[in-house]
């Protein structure tokens, strides 16, 4: 994973969410991770929702879901046309330690569309300029969810 920033295990029909969780708490520990550190539970895809699982360690991602939760402009990218740069993102960087890897299981897939691209932002630094290299490294940034308050506010939930 450290070489390749992505790996791909495939034709895994026996991985289920128990197996899961336990890779990623191992990746976590043999990076380093702190030890208060446990498996993130989301804000908002949780066992709490209609369609989540019944761990709260296993976010469910739903694009029913999502148009149930996210009635705003702001979250609800289900009912929006994708765009080349609309769906980019790091996952959970507003929590106070953020996740170190984020694992993917498909379960139910749609007859088309759905893909999932994953990027590099090491890579993507690395092919900067080193003036832009240098601009960025003096930057700093605060992240921050106000989508996730919203829903709950317009869904009658706390957050997790």
């Amino acid at each position: 994973v450290f070489q390749h920033g992505v790996v791909f295990f495939r034709k895994q029909d026996d991985l289920n969410n128990d197996l899961q969780k336990q890779l990623a708490q191992r990746l976590g520990e043999l990076s380093g991770k702190p030890e208060s550190s446990k498996l993130h539970i989301h804000p908002v895809n949780n066992a709490g929702r209609r369609l989540g699982s019944s761990d709260n360690e296993i976010s469910v991602v739903s694009s029913e879901q999502a148009k149930e939760i996210c009635k705003n402009k702001f979250l609800n990218f289900a009912d929006r046309t994708q765009t080349a740069k609309g769906g980019w993102h790091s996952d959970i960087t507003f929590e106070k330690i953020p996740s170190d890897y984020a694992l993917l299981r498909l379960t139910e897939l749609p007859k088309t569309g759905g893909d999932t691209l994953w990027a590099s932002g090491y890579e993507l630094y690395d092919r900067l300029s080193p003036p832009y290299q240098k601009f960025f490294e003096g930057l700093t940034a605060t992240c921050a969810q106000p989508g996730f308050n919203l829903a709950a506010k317009e869904n009658g939930f706390n957050l997790y």
